[in-house]
């Protein structure tokens, strides 16, 4: 059975009034090798359907102490992300999205939820439920990940949430800004919300590309993000698994504070089928009668495609994207593409609770999207010990 989550009625209302405002025509439906997508004859209104699965599968191999601290490691399998995407404009100048995810433990899950609009002379409004804009790899799709996970430091940038933001780019597209208020609903999952009110962050980002020659095959992307947060009375807390969703949570921690500030710090290249990224982010604590202690955390990853192909670049966005083989797979001749891939990734929430996570990936892109990756994992936890992963996943999207 399907669970769909609570919902707010203010999002019904907003489809209804749009679905009495459609046209009488129905729109025609139209394929191409990004998905299905449905316009009507004067173009003011359109639909595009998108998907995602990915299927994991793990091998643990974790020290006798670390099973003692945080319970069994199981060899397993799962649907990481089974993924309905649903987009496109209204009356022309409204754009609109909803996506949600069919999870195995809970349901259905809403998880990007938003209305935009272009507003003359400022860029872009969007109002609803998406990510905040904080960090690189958090803003970068998971289709497009060199690894099976983001690192370890994701877990101090902020999520998904209820909020207002203003986005465009600048420097003749060589830069993009961002700048939003949001209300933090303490999940990825939109409908599920806190019931205190008090828990807001205003959040900002900047990026710039110093470098952009070659068409995108020689380029340096540098960023950098703010974010102050008011948190709910009942504190703060963060807890992460070594970059292995089917693993156990290896750290934790919980502080009370009245008051949250984050910076994140990016910086990428990419000079031909080689690149490099590397983030750091840190969070300050204060207030809340309790210690005041300072969380960092940061990743460094080096990619090489070993058949030639350059990283894909979005420039409205200020992320990395798609790889498109040179020769796709095929029956012929064509071999796809492949991918070597090697990250260390470090999360310390001060008192001792630090997770260092050293992440090794073969990936075979069959086309732009299909993918088999195999990845080993070693993350250790201080005083803890330690666990090796090995990861299988199947990777398709539309």
């Amino acid at each position: 059975m399907i669970r769909l989550v609570r919902c707010p009625t203010m999002p019904a209302a907003v489809l209804l009034a749009l679905a009495a405002a459609l046209p009488q025509e129905p729109p025609a439906p139209r394929s191409s090798r990004d998905g299905l997508e449905f316009a009507s004859a004067d173009g003011a209104w359109s639909l595009e359907v998108h998907g995602k699965l990915q299927m994991d599968f793990a091998r643990f191999d974790a020290d006798r102490s670390l099973r003692r601290a945080a319970g069994e490691f199981r060899d397993s399998g799962e649907v990481r992300r089974s993924r309905l995407d649903l987009s496109g404009r209204a009356l022309g100048e409204l754009g609109w999205r909803v996506s949600a995810d069919f999870r195995q433990d809970s349901g259905a899950e809403l998880r990007d939820v938003y209305l935009e609009t272009a507003v003359p002379g400022a860029g872009t409004l969007r109002a609803g439920h998406f990510k905040q804009p904080f960090s690189l790899e958090n803003r970068a799709s998971s289709s497009t990940f060199a690894f099976f996970e983001r690192s370890v430091a994701n877990e101090l940038a902020p999520g998904r949430d209820a909020g207002l933001m203003l986005f465009d780019g600048w420097g003749d597209g060589r830069g993009t800004w961002a700048a939003g208020a949001f209300h933090e609903t303490h999940s990825d999952a939109f409908g599920v919300d806190s019931a205190d009110t008090r828990d807001r962050s205003l959040t900002g980002r900047l990026t710039w590309l110093p470098v952009d020659e070659d068409d995108g095959a020689r380029l340096v992307h540098l960023g950098a993000a703010l974010s102050h947060r008011d948190p709910d009375p009942a504190g703060v807390s963060f807890s992460e698994r070594a970059e292995a969703h089917l693993g156990q949570k290896l750290v934790s921690a919980s502080y009370p504070a009245d008051r949250v500030e984050q910076l994140g710090l990016e910086a990428a290249a990419v000079f031909g089928s080689t690149s490099a990224q590397m983030e750091w982010n840190q969070t300050w604590l204060a207030g809340g009668g309790g210690p005041s202690p300072t969380l960092t955390g940061g990743y460094l990853q080096l990619s090489q495609l070993l058949t030639g192909e350059v990283r894909g670049y979005k420039r409205k966005e200020g992320v990395f994207g798609r790889i498109e083989p040179r020769s796709p797979l095929s029956r012929d001749d064509g071999l796809g593409a492949w991918e070597l891939a090697a990250r260390v990734s470090r999360l310390d929430l001060a008192a001792g609770d630090r997770l260092d996570v050293w992440s090794l990936a073969l990936n075979w892109h069959w086309t732009e999207r299909v993918k088999l990756q195999l990845g080993f994992l070693r993350g250790d936890a201080a005083g803890a010990g330690a666990v090796d992963t090995w990861m299988f996943r199947l990777h398709l999207d539309w």
